[in-house]
């Protein structure tokens, strides 16, 4: 048994730990806890370290490439004592560091709280001595800290007020995630332990578990108690936005370009881009007759910007042109171009502004018909992710490469006029200055971005809110977003709108969750539905068989089950299976228009009451042999128009706002057939016939109550 394994659960200092080794091991131990260390630490110093701008493993700052990222590095410096007693403990956060972002190539952004962590769980480790201690003396190792102990930090923690535990994620996400890779020699810096927020899962107001742990430990005095999620733009905001961009960057863009490249070509700036005139205007006549000459030109379009236009008075005051105009022009058409690549590509605020690139768009390489816009995905570290668009966001790229005035030098697709207006880079710098942009394009033409938002719901994330419009009732092709997708997508027989949203991992990823979701609900109404014995179809009796050996089984196993918890051990066991099935492609699960749920495995080869007929038919004419087909085992889809109602095995009937409207419709049917008296018309009759003979059987079962309502004599 080694020394960790005899060491108390309680133990906190270095007095028992040590007390457990001899004075030889007690040297010895240090010397080669020390020398490993080192070891390590020089081996690192020789490996490419590119995701951190080169640094050394050993320097004591780690800088992050700006171009990829606004967050400018990791400063170990901040963290590591001065006599270096805690080194073992900021070794083991640069080793798990290196491990997840230049190994696993994670993005740094998802680790910026790294020393924001150790400054909260630090005090704990130096109080324990844990990983803590001077140069060669034995160092505590890690793994004595165990589930019991960090719940005590954590407690301590929530009696100081800490309201917020999302730093706390860094215990599973770097320390934990990365102990096994850790070298053999390391293994004194390897947590082992179970989180005490592990049973917690993520819950309905999307909670993290670690928050939802903390709240518990604040009881009353938790305040962070919900997240505020980003909801989705309304149709309306959406189709005035497309209404206001679509014209700017389509059959307005060459005005916009010509008043902005002449812009370029007269104001006087150095080789240094830095203006030679003051920020208020340049007064050559030469200039601002030229400026003047191109936008009375382009007038028409400049009056789309009420607010730009009426300025245009005060703009040539005195023969000088205002500087500040053209940057406000200048940023109302980046907006306009920017709008549409975000309701078209669901791209986030800090891709668009420092990973989206002038050559970003290649064509597919199997087909002219789709182009892909190309970027890297900072916050999950992807690298030269492909998004599939159509040609409005095209031109709308075109355009803003057509607007940029910055250098070659600067890759930026997204730019703005530096120098100006206090703008001392050419990139937009911070999401906050691109919101603003959009907000500021929006309020031009009465957009109001804050429709149908409810008062407790987030008003901020501008390009966020876009990409979940996107993902949501875009994505999803809802009744809503039909005549916006065709604008903004294109609609043409090659290529389809859906060509361009299947393949967005946003979409892809909303879609997914809508139908797991809907898998769920079904799961969970049809085991309801078997349990309560209120269900029918052609399905009916073989359920009734497998329910019956499922509570046989159920019983065997536990003899104590009786009444509801049989009741509902058999409803979850049932809901499972359902789900499994659904999820896994063994049954449709959808409803016909009849009303039925459609219960046939897709991958069946046997022929499909409801399509049997035409494929037989659709062989003959193309002189297949039946045999052949079979032999080949091929699936035969069913043909939900064609369904057989109760007729077929594969139907499934059970309580639903569809199966409510037949039940209503059978009342009336029936009420109807009572009261015809005198005047009666044939093809009505006939039809109420038909109804009440083809729904009869089957509501009968989901609806018992059904026989009480009518009379008997009268189902006829």
């Amino acid at each position: 048994m080694s020394a960790v394994e005899k060491l108390p659960n309680n133990t906190t200092s270095t007095d028992v730990f040590f007390n457990l080794l001899s004075q030889n091991d007690h040297i010895n131990l240090g010397k080669a806890q020390w020398n490993a260390m080192r070891h390590v630490e020089s081996y690192y110093d020789t490996q490419p370290m590119s995701c951190f701008d080169d640094a050394i493993f050993s320097s004591n700052y780690w800088a992050v490439p700006s171009k990829r990222n606004s967050f400018g590095g990791f400063n170990w410096a901040g963290i590591l004592e001065k006599d270096n007693a805690n080194y073992p403990w900021v070794l083991l956060l640069k080793l798990s560091l290196y491990q997840r972002v230049e190994v696993q190539k994670y993005s740094t952004s998802s680790y910026e709280q790294v020393i924001g962590f150790s400054r909260l769980f630090q005090p704990f480790l130096k109080k324990e001595k844990i990983l803590y201690g001077q140069e060669d003396t034995p160092i505590i190792p890690a793994e004595v800290v165990n589930k019991e102990r960090l719940h005590d930090w954590c407690t301590e923690l929530a009696n100081n007020n800490v309201k917020n535990a999302d730093i706390w994620r860094l215990w599973s996400s770097l320390i934990l995630n990365c102990a096994e890779t850790l070298p053999s020699n390391m293994a004194f810096l390897r947590f082992n332990f179970t989180k005490p927020w592990a049973a917690y899962k993520i819950d309905e107001k999307r909670l993290s578990a670690e928050q939802q742990y903390l709240n518990k430990l604040l009881g009353k005095n938790a305040s962070r108690t919900s997240v505020q999620s980003y909801k989705p733009f309304s149709a309306s905001t959406v189709a005035k936005l497309i209404d206001a961009a679509i014209p700017l960057i389509t059959e307005h863009n060459s005005a916009l370009i010509d008043i902005i490249n002449t812009f370029q070509s007269n104001y006087p700036m150095d080789s240094t881009r830095k203006e030679n005139q003051n920020n208020k205007g340049f007064s050559s006549k030469k200039h601002v007759k030229a400026m003047k000459n191109v936008i009375e030109k382009n007038r028409h379009v400049i009056q789309f910007f009420p607010d730009l236009n009426g300025e245009l008075n005060d703009v040539f005051h005195h023969n000088s042109f205002g500087i500040s105009w053209i940057c406000d022009l200048h940023s109302m058409c980046t907006a306009a171009a920017v709008w549409i690549i975000l309701l078209t590509t669901g791209i986030r605020n800090v891709d668009i502004r420092h990973n989206l690139v002038r050559d970003c768009v290649v064509k597919d390489p199997d087909g002219e018909l789709l182009n892909y816009l190309i970027t890297d995905i900072q916050k999950t570290g992807i690298n030269d992710h492909p998004i599939p668009v159509p040609p409005l966001t095209i031109q709308a790229i075109d355009f803003l490469n057509n607007i940029n005035l910055a250098p070659m030098e600067v890759p930026n697709l997204v730019s703005r006029l530096k120098g100006l207006q206090n703008n001392k880079e050419w990139h937009i710098s911070t999401g906050t200055a691109l919101n603003q942009s959009l907000r500021k394009f929006a309020s031009n033409f009465d957009i109001n971005l804050l429709d149908d938002l409810q008062d407790d719901e987030n008003p901020e994330g501008v390009a966020h809110r876009a990409r979940v419009t996107l993902a949501n009732w875009i994505g999803t092709n809802s009744p809503l977003a039909v005549m916006i997708v065709k604008r903004i997508f294109g609609h043409t027989n090659e290529v389809m709108p859906d060509d361009y949203l299947k393949n967005n991992r946003d979409v892809m990823k909303e879609r997914s969750r809508i139908q797991q979701e809907t898998y769920e609900d079904l799961s969970d109404e049809v085991s309801d539905a078997i349990v309560e014995g209120k269900f029918s179809g052609g399905l009916k009796q073989k359920i009734i068989e497998d329910v019956e050996t499922v509570i046989d089984t159920l019983v065997k196993e536990n003899n104590s089950l009786v009444g509801e918890e049989l009741r509902m051990t058999l409803k979850e066991n049932i809901k499972k299976v359902f789900l499994s099935r659904l999820s896994n492609g063994e049954i449709l699960g959808m409803q016909t228009p009849l009303g039925f749920i459609c219960m046939r495995d897709p991958k069946s080869t046997s022929p499909a009451p409801c399509s049997a007929k035409q494929q037989n038919q659709k062989m003959k004419n193309k002189d297949i042999d039946r045999r052949f087909m079979r032999a080949l085992q091929a699936s035969t889809l069913p043909d939900l128009d064609n369904c057989q109602g109760s007729g077929c095995q594969h139907s499934f009937l059970y309580d639903n706002p569809v199966t409510k409207m037949l039940l209503d419709t059978f009342h009336y049917y029936v009420n109807y057939l009572k009261g015809v008296g005198q005047f009666s018309i044939e093809h009505i009759d006939i039809e109420a016939q038909n109804f009440i003979h083809l729904y009869y059987p089957p509501l009968k079962d989901v609806y018992p109550d059904i026989e009480d309502k009518i009379n008997v004599e009268d189902r006829t």
